[in-house]
């Protein structure tokens, strides 16, 4: 019995970190500097209404609240068709930042927030979206990386190349 016991403890043990793992946040920051002004920046990216801006989201719908007041939900269609739902947490026009989560989504990511803002550099302006989440399925933070990520710098890009 002793023996038994003392396997089973070890077993948990073992067991316990990669339980944990399945928890650990994960995050992802992306950065831009753009040779344009923060305020015309932030006139194409700070409103909830509107990521046409994105080339992977084919449209933007609110479906509840004032685009601009926390607690505003979208819904994105992407180019594919997968849908994304998401919340505005917060929105600060004077601070040219606003943050929201996804509630449900066709990505491989779960507990998804992230916040996206524009700083003044001068004449020039650094955008940076940052976002923590958990992966979907087990075993797979490469996959959620990877996706918002790419999702982070494809966006980024095109707003870079749309202000030239």
């Amino acid at each position: 019995m002793r023996e038994l016991l003392s396997w089973g403890l070890g077993g948990l043990m073992v067991i316990a970190p990669s339980v944990f793992a399945a928890d650990k946040p994960l995050s992802v920051k992306e950065t831009i500097v753009l040779d344009a002004p923060a305020e015309v920046v932030w006139a194409k990216i700070g409103h909830f209404d509107d990521m046409s801006w994105h080339p992977g989201i084919a449209s933007t719908e609110i479906v509840d609240g004032d685009e601009e007041k926390p607690g505003a939900k979208r819904i994105l269609t992407l180019k594919d068709g997968g849908k994304i739902h998401e919340t505005l947490t917060a929105r600060d026009a004077k601070k040219m930042k606003l943050s929201y989560k996804i509630t449900e989504s066709v990505l491989p990511v779960s507990e998804y927030s992230a916040t996206l803002s524009v700083r003044p550099e001068g004449t020039r302006s650094r955008v940076v979206w940052i976002s923590q989440f958990k992966r979907k399925a087990p075993s797979d933070d490469k996959a959620g990386v990877d996706t918002i990520t790419g999702i982070f710098q494809s966006g980024l890009s095109q707003l870079k190349a749309s202000l030239h």
